[in-house]
């Protein structure tokens, strides 16, 4: 058995820099769908969720500085042998064709 690291992609974008019409929603859905099927086929996939909106700010001010106006369309929890591997597997996002990026980090188990 492979001694594999989890990892979390944040899937960023700017929400008012995309807007597509309803046959490229369908394209982009159609891509999401086979980014996710390409990497449970590969046995990478541990779990994966599209977040929705609005967005809620605790804390602080959606104006601060701490607040960007990127905000996280979804995540995606993989296994992979080395950050590298992360990487290489998130090139193939579709978030990429839209202008947003991919953040990957790894998963530090909580001690009981």
């Amino acid at each position: 058995m492979k001694n594999e690291t989890l990892f979390m992609m944040l899937f960023k974008y700017q929400p008012d820099a995309v807007k597509l019409s309803k046959g490229e929603e369908a394209t982009v859905a159609h891509a999401w769908g086979e980014f996710i099927g390409t990497i449970a086929l590969k046995e990478k996939l541990v779990s994966t969720h599209q977040l929705g909106q609005p967005v809620q700010y605790v804390g602080h001010s959606p104006n601060s500085s701490i607040a960007s106006k990127e905000i996280i369309g979804g995540n995606m929890v993989i296994k992979a042998n080395s950050m590298e591997e992360a990487c290489a597997l998130a090139q193939k996002s579709p978030i990429l064709q839209m202008g947003g990026f991919v953040e990957i980090r790894t998963i530090i188990p909580m001690q009981d």
